[in-house]
């Protein structure tokens, strides 16, 4: 233990202080639990207090933003499957809307419908469309 001895400036009186000896920090301590008992925890107990804090948002927003990757993934593969689907629903539509289906359909049913013997043409306008 040592002793610091001070002479104060108002009183011609001695003050013993008792300075701290730095303590070694062993296992069994910090098993035992002692190591929380010093001083430079208890200093430092807002700025731990604050880091946990901080931990637990950091985990939340781990977990939420890994949640969200796993909804936009499968969105992903959703969509793709809806392009492919709608892709051959298209061909589907067009393999049915051909005039060769279309003039067998009419023959097959007995329509009145005939074929135009004119070729197509462009109507065209004189007004100008701004699109």
């Amino acid at each position: 233990m040592r002793f610091h001895f001070r002479k104060s400036k108002k009183k011609d009186t001695i003050r013993v202080e008792k300075q701290k000896q730095p303590t070694k920090l062993t296992f069994s301590k910090i098993i035992l639990g002692d190591a929380l008992d010093s001083e430079a925890v208890r200093k430092q107990a807002g700025l731990i207090f604050l880091m946990g804090v901080l931990s637990i948002f950091y985990i939340g927003n781990r977990y939420g933003s890994q949640h969200d990757q796993i909804v936009i993934q499968k969105l992903k593969s959703e969509l793709v499957t809806k392009k492919y689907d709608a892709l051959a629903k298209s061909a589907q539509l067009m393999q049915l809307t051909r005039r060769t289906n279309i003039e067998s359909l009419l023959k097959k049913y007995h329509s009145e419908v005939k074929p135009s013997k004119l070729p197509p043409f462009v109507i065209t306008s004189k007004e100008k469309i701004d699109e």
